[in-house]
């Protein structure tokens, strides 16, 4: 256990041990220490081996005040502590005593508290408590169970006595009665009050317990306290600790006049001490310096070595590395033209067995053609001589009739309304045979010659559609539905929704097919469109799946899927946009109608990334004429095509 009492007064405090230990400091210093041994040390000792000055009283050694601190136990080590704390080595602590006041305080702290372990008595009659009353002083009882040779284990009870001289006092006898001051108690750990001229404050917790009492009468500040303390030790057995402490009137000059020099021999010393202490730490410090630099050019020769080393290997892998990629980038370029080599036999080859294939279909096409035409020839040539058989006949019968010339001129008008009509059927039955009806991939172009870069299909049996159209039969494998063509600017695109809807132009210059053939044809089945551009001698295209073209009851609106091609992908932004022409503003700019703008029909969103219909204007090609961005930027396109092709 180890219990601690603080007393500071205002005017007047009783010092029981630490004079005797400072003098027995400056004793140790001035020689005498070789006359001391342990037992002088012990507790009784440290009462009555010092003389005491006048009008000072200490406890006798059986009553008990210091035996209940264990004082002898603890003091014994502090021995070689003051020794080496006043040797002349540079052993003492140099970065705690940076200044003068520091350092006598510092020694006067380790004298106090090592002389008196378990109880700390300090003097300070300066310390004031804040508040309307003026305190003589501070009484503080403190058990803290953390401390070493501590035989407690809890504490349930702390109680705090001021001694009463209760009878008259005689030199065989000497009593006093008791007065609680404060009690600390498991069932009350925590107080704060204020009674009889004294203020307390305490706390009673499961390792510690402290008592504070601030005293205003100044008797009180000179009366005798006993601290008591009651808890179960580490084996579960109950004890009681007792800690007195006893103030009596006195003299005190002598006690203050002891300390005063003793203290101001301690600072003359332990001035001594820090001055060579310092010389030792500068002469430490510019040795260091020196140390410091030679380890610093040492560093630096190490750095710029490693750094030499580490650009050497650096230059050495940048070599490797582009050695290596050398000859990666030679073996990528040799197996890149050897496969250029095997596609282009493979292509030859494709090439060659698909010209035997159109050569085998021509033949198989001609030979077809042949057997009709000679069937058509028999059947001429029947119909001829029946004609023939026929005319013998009328010429006989106007040969018997008197009016031979009149029938003669008759004949001649039958003959020629009899040849119109036959001419025309034989002809139309010619075309229909060279002529193909549907537009589908992989179809083979007709060999006749045909004033358009296209055949035009007839359609015979496509319900709706019995108008004719445009099929590209050389793009991609063919089969595609051209919709769209521009190319010479003769024809003019600013139309109204009527036209658009209708189809306009001729397939032997521009034109537009019609929204709603468009619808008619993507309405059926899984269509793709595809777009081709030229610009300044360079050819694009864009290619997109799932097109398709709303009803008119929808305005036409857009539906395209993903994107593929070289021209960029232009028509994203346009991608759900209903159709919008001068006289039918469905775009989604709220200011202005982009048709009116652009002059011309088209998917308009605001306004356009992509548009092949607007007029090219004659001052500026800005954003007008053919327009697709992501091809040509904000400059016209002198070709465009839109063409369709059915995939499922």
């Amino acid at each position: 256990m180890r219990i601690i009492v603080m007393m500071v007064f205002k005017k007047q405090a009783f010092v029981l041990c630490h004079i005797r230990i400072l003098v027995f400091v400056y004793l140790i210093k001035s020689g005498a220490e070789s006359r001391l041994t342990e037992s002088d040390l012990s507790a009784n000792n440290c009462v009555e081996k010092f003389p005491v000055e006048s009008g000072q009283k200490l406890l006798p050694p059986d009553s008990g005040a210091l035996s209940a601190l264990d004082f002898g136990d603890h003091i014994l080590p502090l021995k070689p502590l003051l020794r080496r704390l006043l040797k002349t080595d540079n052993s003492i602590g140099i970065s705690t005593m940076k200044s003068e006041l520091f350092s006598t305080a510092a020694l006067i702290l380790v004298c106090f508290s090592a002389c008196c372990y378990g109880i700390k008595l300090v003097l300070n009659p300066d310390i004031q408590v804040v508040g309307s009353r003026i305190t003589c002083g501070i009484l503080l009882c403190e058990e803290k169970l953390t401390q070493m040779n501590t035989p407690s284990s809890s504490i349930f009870n702390m109680t705090v006595f001021k001694n009463q001289p209760s009878c008259s006092k005689t030199p065989e006898n000497e009593c006093e009665s008791r007065v609680l001051v404060a009690s600390l108690n498991s069932k009350h750990g925590n107080i704060s009050r204020i009674a009889d001229a004294t203020r307390a404050f305490g706390i009673l917790g499961s390792g510690n317990a402290s008592l504070r009492i601030e005293m205003f009468k100044p008797d009180d500040c000179r009366a005798g306290f006993t601290c008591e303390v009651q808890g179960l030790d580490s084996q579960g057995r109950s004890f009681l600790s007792t800690t007195t402490l006893l103030q009596q009137q006195g003299d005190n000059h002598m006690g203050y006049e002891i300390l005063a020099n003793s203290l101001r021999k301690c600072k003359d010393k332990v001035e001594g001490k820090i001055e060579l202490a310092l010389t030792g730490v500068r002469n430490q410090v510019h040795y260091l310096e020196k140390r410091m630099d030679s380890l610093e050019n040492r560093l630096e020769d190490k750095i710029d070595a490693k750094l030499l080393a580490i650009k050497n290997q650096v230059q050495s892998l940048e070599k490797r590395i582009e050695d290596k990629i050398d000859e990666k980038m030679s073996a990528v370029k040799n197996d890149a033209q050897s496969l250029e080599n095997r596609m282009e036999v493979k292509i030859d080859a494709k090439v060659s067995a698909f010209r035997k294939q159109v050569k085998s279909i021509e033949n198989r096409i001609e030979d077809k053609i042949d057997a009709k035409l000679s069937a058509i020839k028999n059947q001429v040539k029947s119909l001829e001589n029946r004609i023939e058989n026929k005319l013998d006949a009328k010429l006989s019968a106007i040969k018997k009739d008197d009016t031979h010339d009149r029938k003669e001129a008759a004949l001649e008008k039958l003959l020629l309304r009899m040849s119109k009509p036959m001419v025309a059927n034989l002809k139309s039955f010619i075309d229909g045979i060279m002529q193909p009806s549907t537009c589908k991939r992989g179809m083979i172009r007709p060999s006749s010659s045909y004033p358009s870069p296209y055949p035009v299909i007839y359609p015979r049996d496509e319900s709706g559609q019995g108008l004719p159209y445009f099929c590209d039969t050389f793009t991609d494998g063919g089969g595609w539905i051209v919709i769209q063509r521009r190319s010479t600017f003769n024809v003019d695109f600013y139309r109204d929704w009527a036209t658009y809807r209708e189809g306009f132009g001729t397939f032997g210059d521009e034109f537009w097919l019609g929204n709603e053939r468009i619808h008619a044809f993507t309405n059926i089945g899984t269509w793709e469109l595809r777009i081709d551009l030229k610009y300044k001698g360079k050819k694009a295209y864009a290619l997109y799946s799932n097109f398709k073209v709303e009803s008119e009851y929808n305005q036409y609106k857009l539906r395209i899927g993903t994107y593929s091609g070289n021209a960029g992908n232009s028509l994203y932004n346009h991608n759900g946009q209903k159709f919008s022409t001068h006289d039918r503003d469905n775009d989604a700019a709220s200011k202005y109608n982009c048709a009116q703008l652009k002059m011309g029909g088209w998917w308009y969103g605001n306004c356009a990334w992509a548009d092949l219909n607007s007029k090219r204007s004659k001052k500026t090609y800005t954003h007008s004429g053919i327009v697709w961005a992501a091809f040509a930027g904000s400059d016209t396109c002198s070709f465009s095509e839109m063409k369709m092709r059915r995939v499922a």
